[in-house]
């Protein structure tokens, strides 16, 4: 649980023990599963999650982790047109993809507006 609210404290994104319905690790993984009460802090966190990618050494050094991912939790038909989103961005077909508010949204290029997906075909 410590090791959980430092990492969002980075995150400019205070949180307590309360906020969370759980927090667990995977057995015999470093993966941590946090599981927040209130969906308004979820997206805080979304939102703020860049600035785990790049962690200073006294961060890495501080939470024990060289790398932080945090991912939305989505249905499985999300996660399989994820999976699609990462395929297509691989072959540049698509520049980026990310999901905010259970949304996935992808962009053709730089200049161009973001859309929302939430089926094959689109």
């Amino acid at each position: 649980e410590k090791l959980v609210i430092e990492a969002f404290q980075v995150a400019d994104v205070t949180v307590t023990k309360r906020h969370f319905h759980a927090i667990y690790r995977l057995k015999n993984t470093q993966i941590i599963i946090a599981k927040l009460v209130n969906r308004q802090d979820a997206i805080k966190i979304l939102r703020n999650k860049k600035k785990l990618r790049n962690l200073t050494n006294d961060d890495k050094a501080k939470l024990g982790s060289k790398k932080i991912y945090v991912n939305e939790s989505l249905c499985t038909t999300y996660r399989q047109l994820m999976g699609k989103c990462r395929a297509l961005a691989r072959k540049k077909i698509i520049a980026s993809y990310y999901t905010i508010n259970g949304k996935i949204k992808i962009t053709h290029g730089r200049n161009d507006k973001t859309e929302i997906i939430s089926h094959e075909n689109d």
